[in-house]
């Protein structure tokens, strides 16, 4: 489901900072709070590392996270809201290129710029990963080659 972001993040362990993994109860019962239903490959990399800081300028929020960092879903969403996002999207990325969303109506992943305008659309969080993150930093740092079978 998230193998080659992981796999990456073993890899280069210096280019991926987590927070820590999360109890997979202690995640849903976060987002039923909250009335949302998120797509099962994002509660699995929170649960596997509470998100963190990835490559020099992205940062996966985690339902956990540091609001004094802005590294938490919560606290970017409440001040996104406040600035126009509508309620359908629920921030989980933020990083130079703006931010990444998931769409509650249709659980599709979602680029948004800084005025919340909507950008490429993806199926799930590892076509996500693979075309809006790691296009742009692989050959930088040398990641490994993907393998097809594992980019679908």
């Amino acid at each position: 489901m998230n193998e080659i972001i992981l796999s990456d993040a073993h890899s280069r362990p210096d280019l991926f900072r987590w927070n820590g993994g999360l109890g997979e109860e202690q995640v849903l019962a976060w987002a039923r709070e909250r009335g949302w239903s998120l797509p099962a490959d994002l509660i699995a990399i929170w649960v596997a590392t509470g998100g963190g800081d990835l490559f020099e300028s992205e940062t996966i929020l985690g339902p956990f996270g540091d609001p004094t960092t802005a590294d938490d879903v919560d606290s970017v969403n409440l001040a996104e809201r406040a600035q126009g996002l509508p309620d359908e999207y629920v921030v989980f990325h933020v990083g130079l290129g703006g931010f990444s969303a998931v769409r509650l109506g249709d659980l599709r992943y979602v680029q948004l710029d800084e005025k919340h305008r909507k950008g490429e659309t993806y199926a799930s969080l590892q076509s996500w990963y693979l075309t809006a993150l790691r296009a742009e930093y692989a050959d930088r740092y040398g990641l490994l080659a993907t393998p097809p079978e594992k980019a679908r």
